[in-house]
């Protein structure tokens, strides 16, 4: 979490300039409603809910109480927390071994002697932890109406998966339209810990969050002290300066706050995004600290990397242009090198909230990756279930929830999902786990995927998931479309099917007209 006391660690305070260029880029705020809902005071009950909603076996702090032990007397805890932190919030500061955190380095991915490639998570003790998700819950409630709706990470009603599919949209649209149009998928510095706090509480001002909202943010992030917990040994405390608390539930909603300027600046120069309309055009989208600048020739994407600049300038974020991706969208043009980007080429993939892009069609490889993970996982998870019960719950939480982010923008063929639920119900019926393995099924089919309740074992139907995600994204678009706030997602999907519907002329509208009417998905 953010840098320390030394003086390598500490970091260059933003330009005020820029920052006030920033903070006055910034149009919504609070309304005297949720004002009243968010400076309300925490009472007992707020805690309680907090601490029994709380996983029990979640890592302790320092103190080493986890939330399972809150649990066993959540009324009285929640009592006794909302008296301390009453007149912790008058004092303005913590207790002591409140302000303690122990941090633990996750490995995320590449060598593991680079320090660069570990994860800090700060380990906070579970009744400071209770605190931060009460006001988170007041947080979520509200910050659906300050964030714009190009940013999807951590806002209720917001799908990771709107933007996949506005991507892979916008590819075909510009490439159907024969548009120039870029993406640059940015890559910031330790995102997380580079927030100065300076400029948060100056969001939190500009935004018109309450006095009393803004004194528990405060309090929390007031002489806050961080332990490295490295092989069992606590190291001697750092101060930290910056940085939300990687671990805690208030911080991803605060962090997508301070970058809520990054996107208003961007939309505020419109003319260098991409056309969808001719009333509207895209400039970017974001998932917390997954930023994707689209622009509409090279010269408005260089502009655009200026205002990223004046961002990081003014709040203390880093860019690290070396590690950012460039893909020109228009599968029919190549795109031009840029010095200091990497620039993807024909056959080149970057992964984009988890799923590969290119200019190539990504379906046949991805759909082979996905296959390997789903026998892979019969591999390594057999051992740990005996019992017909116990298989099937591995299965389903173990195996094929590793599968249904990129079924989600992906179509599998029939043939391949047959063979997932044959191996699937091999696995299930009789503990076999190769991909080549038979097995002679006695029980009848239908009493396979019959609901428990009903009599039957309750397996579950690939063909009928898969179908059900399609179904679940077109009711979501539909949905889109009879709002009033315009979407990137909907309004993309809705000019591609425009464009098609043209090209293809009435027997194209017949056509899919037959499609739905005989879709088995009508009595799915």
């Amino acid at each position: 979490m953010g840098d320390t006391n030394s003086p390598a660690g500490r970091a260059t305070p933003p330009d005020a300039i820029m920052q006030r260029r920033l903070l006055g880029s910034m149009i919504r705020s609070v309304s005297s409603l949720d004002r009243a809902i968010l400076d309300a005071p925490v009472t007992a009950a707020d805690l309680v809910a907090a601490i029994r909603h709380m996983r029990s076996t979640s890592a302790p702090g320092m103190d080493g109480l986890t939330a399972g032990f809150y649990q066993v007397a959540p009324d009285v805890f929640g009592e006794c927390l909302s008296m301390v932190f009453r007149d912790q919030l008058k004092r303005g500061r913590l207790l002591p071994s409140q302000r303690k955190s122990a941090v633990v380095l996750l490995h995320r991915k590449g060598s593991r002697a680079l320090p660069g490639n570990y994860r800090p998570i700060a380990l906070v003790q579970v009744d400071v932890k209770v605190l931060s998700k009460a006001l988170t819950y007041r947080l979520q409630q509200v910050i659906s109406d300050l964030i714009h709706p190009d940013q999807k990470g951590f806002v209720k009603g917001r799908s990771i998966h709107h933007h996949v599919r506005f991507l892979a949209d916008l590819q075909d649209l510009v490439t159907g339209r024969d548009d120039e149009a870029y993406a640059l998928f940015l890559d910031f510095e330790k995102a997380f810990d580079r927030v100065n706090w300076d400029y948060m509480f100056k969001v939190l001002d500009k935004m018109g969050f309450g006095s009393t909202f803004a004194q528990w943010i405060r309090l929390l992030y007031t002489d806050p002290q961080a332990h490295l917990l490295i092989n069992q040994n606590i190291q001697p405390a750092l101060f930290p300066t910056r940085g939300v608390k990687q671990g805690d539930p208030l911080s991803a909603l605060l962090f997508i706050l301070t970058i809520e300027p990054l996107g208003n600046l961007l939309r505020d120069h419109d003319e260098y995004g991409v056309c969808l309309t001719a009333d509207h055009t895209t400039t970017g989208t974001f998932f917390a600290d997954d930023s994707t600048l689209l622009s509409s020739s090279i010269p408005n994407l260089q502009a655009q990397l200026g205002l990223v600049q004046d961002y990081c300038r003014g709040s203390g974020a880093k860019l690290n242009l070396s590690k950012s991706v460039l893909l020109a969208l228009n599968r029919s043009q190549e795109c031009p090198l840029l010095p200091g980007l990497r620039v993807l080429g024909r056959t080149d993939k970057v992964k984009y909230l988890g799923i590969p892009f290119g200019q190539s069609s990504v379906d046949v490889s991805l759909v082979d990756f996905i296959e390997q993970r789903f026998y892979d996982g019969f591999k390594q998870w057999y051992r740990q279930a005996r019992t017909l019960r116990g298989r099937l719950l591995v299965a389903q939480t173990m195996i094929l929830s590793r599968l249904w982010h990129y079924t989600q923008h992906v179509s599998i063929p029939s043939p391949t999902v047959r063979r997932w639920q044959s191996m699937l119900n091999r696995f299930v019926l009789s503990r076999k786990h190769d991909r080549a393995s038979t097995h002679v099924q006695l029980i009848p089919t239908e009493f396979l995927y019959q609901r428990c309740q009903d009599g039957g074992l309750g397996f579950p139907s690939l063909a009928a998931h898969l179908k059900r995600q399609r179904l679940q994204l077109l009711l979501q678009f539909i949905q889109g479309l009879s709002v009033t706030t315009v979407r990137n997602w909907t309004t993309a999907g809705s000019e591609l099917l425009a464009l098609v519907i043209t090209a293809h002329g009435s027997s194209y509208r017949l056509g899919l007209s037959n499609h739905i009417s005989a879709s088995p998905w009508q009595n799915d």
